[in-house]
This record gives C-alpha cells, structure tokens and sequence, in this order.
C-alpha cells in the first residue's frame, strides 16, 4: 500500500483500461455532434496509445476488439442504416455517417496490423482466426449499407494490404477453413483481390 491506498497492477490495470475504452465508445455512439466528435477523438488517442500492449494481456485482447473496436463498427453499421432508412432519397442521406463508419473501419485495420506481432504471441490461434474472420464480417455488413466513393476507392486496396499480412501470420496458414470462409466474404465485397493475391 501506497498513502493508505492499494496498488493496482497486472490484469487490473487491463480491466481498468478496458473499461475507459467502453465509455469512450458509448460516447462515441452518441447522437449529438460536437460531444461524438469529441469522444470519437479521445478513443482514437486512447487506441493508439504506445502503452496498450504493456496493459492488455491474454483474453484481454478478444475483450478489447469484441467491446471496443467491434462494437464501434457494429454501432455505427446499426446507426447508419437505420438513417438511410429514415432519410431514403435524400441526396446527403448518411453522408456524414459514412465518413464516420469508414473512420472507424480504418482505425480497426491499423489496429489489427499495429498489434499483430503482440497478437499473435497473446491469444489463441482460434481467437486471432475469430479476429480475422469478424473483421471480414463487419466490413461485409458495413459495405452492404454504404454508399461512400471513398469507401469503394480506398476498400480493395486495404484489404490486399490486410490479406498479405494475415497470410504471413504462421498460426493461420494452416486453418483452410478458416481460410475458404474468409474468401468467400472476400470475393463478394473485392472481387478481383483473389487474382490480385495470386498475381503476386
């Protein structure tokens, strides 16, 4: 004890840390503008922090992509539809909200390429595949509801870049499962990403 007050370390620190993130994306999902923008801000920083991989340890990674950044993509997926929906033939209808999901998409593939060397010596080799194969399944579900240039310019390029690092990953070379699952998903939101791999 330190001043009459317990020291926290280990796995704690993690579950603590973990806990801001959720509050951050709670903020993030919130409807009103400048306070969203603000959490959105904040939670990027808190991402990308050169001391998450000293925080995070073991199961505390599928926490942290399951309740952070899977649940951000899953938010702004939901909450993008549902204004297409509501604002159907409005010319700007989910504009910003676009730019909002392909922000958050972004984050998400800089975060798993930024971690995968802690990745892989932290979680289990079915969980990093879980890991590979939502990622392909939220990208999936987002493209369904986006109508974003930008989205369709910048996506097939960035999964080729995805694709062969996760190819690389040796844990996962083996598992064809996996592997027929994740082009499957592939061939529908990248078409020509398989020739694009096989030219290489």
């Amino acid at each position: 004890k330190e001043g009459g007050g317990q020291k926290i370390s280990g796995p704690a620190i993690g579950e603590l840390w973990l806990t801001v993130l959720q509050e951050l994306v709670s903020a993030s999902l919130q409807r009103e503008g400048d306070p969203r923008d603000h959490a959105m801000l904040s939670l990027e920083r808190a991402l990308f922090s050169a001391s998450l991989p000293a925080l995070l340890s073991g199961h505390q990674w599928v926490t942290f992509f399951q309740e952070v950044v899977w649940r951000l993509l899953e938010g702004l997926t939901a909450e993008g539809k549902a204004k297409q929906a509501v604002a159907a033939g409005a010319v700007d209808a989910g504009g910003g909200m676009e730019k909002s999901q392909m922000r958050a998409w972004l984050v998400a593939c800089s975060l798993i390429l930024k971690h995968l060397p802690v990745l892989t010596k932290e979680m289990a080799p079915k969980d990093l595949g879980g890991l590979w194969k939502t990622f392909l399944v939220l990208t999936e579900k987002l493209m369904e509801g986006t109508r974003s240039a930008l989205a369709m310019d910048c996506l097939p390029q960035q999964l080729d870049d995805m694709v062969a690092v996760i190819e690389e990953v040796e844990e996962l070379r083996s598992e064809q499962k996996l592997w027929e699952d994740a082009w499957r998903i592939l061939d529908r939101i990248a078409p020509g990403l398989r020739q694009t791999r096989a030219n290489c």
